[in-house]
This record gives structure tokens, sequence and C-alpha cells, in this order.
């Protein structure tokens, strides 16, 4: 087993961590007398990220190894473990709204992200050699701003729309940038 395999191993078992909430509160978040459009586009979208996140891992199968970098890979996992507890308590059965209980964790929820989208920006950075004037930034700047907005205002007109758009977004960006994981470890 290589070093890049064994760290990976962590990497999943937190990410798996949060499907696995999201997965067994579908019956509640679904439920007809308290489900919201917008929880639901949020918990969609929180069900496609882990993927996303772990085939972008390949990226940094070259990466020279230490602690300090393990950390800083390890930390968007757990950055993402926040949302998804944001978006889904332990106890769903005490959740009479989903959308109230959104509207009270949405600082959280885009806080979180925002934290996440600022770090898998530095992490290329500085672990893959991705220059800050890639072109890719455009749409990890995009992003961070949309996450920072969100977090800063409590807006259920923003939050609906950048749900909107993150779920529209989802085959466009993967049909782009996730066909192969060898094109994100060479990307210039």
């Amino acid at each position: 087993m290589s070093l890049f395999e064994y760290l990976t191993i962590s990497f999943s078992l937190v990410l798996s961590f949060a499907v696995i909430r999201i997965i067994a509160a579908l019956p509640a978040i679904l439920d007809t007398a308290r489900r919201d459009w917008v929880h639901i586009a949020w918990t969609a979208y929180t069900l496609i990220a882990p993927s996303w996140m772990w085939w972008n891992m390949w990226a940094y199968h070259t990466v020279s190894w230490n602690y300090f970098s393990f950390l800083s890979i390890l930390t968007g996992p757990s950055l993402f473990l926040v949302q998804v507890t944001a978006l889904v308590p332990s106890n769903v059965a005490a959740v009479s709204s989903w959308r109230a209980r959104f509207e009270a964790q949405a600082r959280l929820f885009f806080g979180a992200g925002a934290a996440w989208w600022l770090l898998a920006i530095g992490n290329s950075w500085l672990l893959l050699g991705v220059p800050l004037t890639n072109p890719t930034r455009i749409i990890h700047l995009t992003v961070l701003v949309g996450y920072v907005f969100a977090a800063l205002r409590p807006s259920r007109r923003l939050h609906a729309a950048l749900a909107i758009v993150a779920c529209a977004s989802v085959f466009p960006i993967m049909a782009v940038f996730f066909l192969s994981p060898d094109r994100l470890a060479t990307s210039p």
C-alpha cells in the first residue's frame, strides 16, 4: 500500500460519515409535512459533492506528503461534515420544519462551505502548484464569494438562487473537470 492510499483511507472515512448522515435522514427530509425545497436542493447537492471530493483526491497522488499536508487535505472533508451537520442534525425527528432548520443553520452551512473552498484553492496552489492565475480560479472564486455572501446575509432568496445554480451546475462541471482524474492532476 502506498502512502497516498494509506492517507486517503481517513479522507474517505470522514466523507462516508457525511454521506451516511444524509442518506439516513432522507425519509425525514422528504416528509411532506416538514420538507423545504431549498433544503432538499442543498441536500441533493451535498450528496453529489463527496464523489467530487473523492474523485479530485487523485490529483494529489504525487504530492510529497508530510503531517501538515495530510492535515490540510483532511480538513476539507471535515469542513464538509460540518456543512452536513448544519443541514441534518443527529436527531432528525426533532426537526419540525426543514425550512426553519436551514434558516437557523445557514450561516454555519455557508461559512463551512466558504472555508472549504478557500482551503481547496490553497491546497491546489500549495500542494499541486496550480497557479492562482489559473482560469479555473474564476469558478473557485465565484463559488467562494457566493458562499461568503450567503453566510453573511440571511436571505431566503439568495440561498434559493444559489441552490438552483449549484444544482444546475453539477453536470456541466462534471463533464468539464471530472471525466478523468488524470486531467485534474495534469491541469495547468
